[in-house]
């Protein structure tokens, strides 16, 4: 599946997860990745004005360090100025000029996403997984924007965060502060907006369905595992089942029950 991912983002001009320069600021909290590779050359080799002051300012933190050289070296520098770029505008609790920078939309899609899935590795969890990665655009005002990529999403649905399956549409399995989505939960407009998407989002849901399509997985599961190593280890599948189905409704319940507590 990993190598899946690494050849969609390699055939759609993103980094690879097998070809990436990662910067972390302990500052901003996520992951920056950014592409090794001259995807875009009007991008990366002449970067927008704006983004100029970071790259220098990275630069010369630099200068007196041993880091990697050549494209990988590009690479970091343009993931450490966007991350400090960004982290100006939540200084300036300025939502518009970040919007240039990341995919708010799809940001509020994924923090819907992590709080029906209970998914605790997150970003707005553990903060294991989960990366940002960077979509070049030389038209764009910073040169691209940045959208999250889930990765590794195990022990959902209940199975690591059972509390989960009862908690509002704002709140997150093992919660971690980190400054982008501390900045969008407490941002007034930013959270008028992730609870417009989250009503959107829950909408589009048929529970109906969803529990269905679980109940007719389950009854080919006794087929599937013959032979398998969960056979001879005796995993309770149909325990397992009967978990998932109760977070499932228990998590619509709740979710239900939030959103319409708001005007």
């Amino acid at each position: 599946a990993n190598e899946g991912i690494a050849g969609a983002l390699y055939a759609t001009g993103y980094a690879s997860l097998g070809e990436k320069a990662d910067f972390y600021d302990d500052r901003f909290g996520p992951k920056a990745y950014a592409p090794r590779g001259y995807y875009s050359s009007e991008v990366f080799r002449r970067p927008p004005a704006a983004l100029e002051p970071y790259l220098a300012r990275c630069e010369d933190n630099w200068k007196n360090l041993e880091k990697p050289k050549g494209d990988k070296r590009r690479a970091l520098l343009w993931a450490c100025a966007q991350v400090r770029l960004m982290n100006s505008f939540i200084d300036a609790n300025n939502l518009s000029e970040l919007e240039k920078v990341i995919d708010l939309n799809s940001a509020y899609s994924y923090m819907f996403a992590v709080s029906f899935s209970g998914h605790w590795d997150s970003f707005l969890g553990n903060a294991n997984n989960d990366f940002l990665y960077f979509r070049a655009d030389p038209a764009a005002p910073y040169g691209g924007t940045w959208f999250v990529l889930p990765w590794d999403l195990d022990h959902t649905f209940g199975v690591s965060a059972p509390q989960q399956a009862g908690a509002p549409y704002d709140q997150f399995a093992s919660r971690t502060e980190n400054r982008l989505f501390t900045f969008l939960l407490n941002h007034p407009e930013s959270k008028r907006r992730y609870l417009e998407i989250a009503r959107a989002r829950l909408a589009s849901l048929s529970e109906a369905s969803i529990l269905e399509a679980v109940k007719v997985e389950s009854g080919q599961l006794k087929a599937a595992r013959l032979g398998t190593w969960e056979e001879k280890r005796g995993v309770d599948y149909a325990g397992a089942t009967a978990g998932l189905l109760k977070f499932l409704s228990d998590r619509f319940k709740a979710l239900r029950a939030s959103l319409a507590a708001l005007p």
